[in-house]
């Protein structure tokens, strides 16, 4: 009998570790995140980098990406007002998601997608066939945070 507890048991733990992770208090997160006070010398913090992997018997792997960057100086907002997306057209796909801008305020602002721009990437001493996919945030201010979720394979 004990033994079937303990196997219940693990079960059950396994279980968990392979459920979908609750969804986060983004709202809670980047208020907890502070002010450049609490972080010297830096212009952003990262609230949260999240990344799921599933790989087919193939090998080929489906990665999810959502990260949520706060501001935290000016030069962060000019920092974090250009997003660029760099893959190798030949070998990887990118699809971005989602773009939201969370106001300071608590405001949500929803960045339209159309604006996403598919350019060679500039290159310094190696030349192959890199893309980066470019996008134009709405103006950003000390307080305010960029959620980005994208798909890679």
């Amino acid at each position: 009998m004990r033994l079937f507890a303990v196997i219940l048991g693990l079960s059950l733990l396994c279980a968990a570790a392979l459920a979908e992770p609750v969804p986060e208090d983004l709202a809670a997160l980047i208020a907890a995140a502070g002010t450049a006070e609490d972080h010297e010398d830096a212009d952003a913090v990262v609230v949260l980098d999240r990344t799921t992997v599933e790989v087919e018997d193939s090998g080929l792997a489906h990665i999810n990406n959502r990260r949520v960057t706060k501001v935290l100086t000016e030069d962060g907002a000019l920092d974090l007002a250009f997003q660029r997306f760099d893959y190798d057209p030949a070998t990887q796909l990118i699809e971005v998601k989602k773009v939201i801008v969370h106001r300071a305020g608590g405001e949500q602002e929803v960045v339209d997608l159309a604006g996403l721009v598919d350019v060679i990437a500039p290159a310094w001493a190696i030349y192959w066939g890199a893309c980066m996919l470019g996008l134009d945030l709405p103006r950003l201010e000390v307080g305010d945070a960029v959620e980005i979720a994208t798909y890679r394979k």
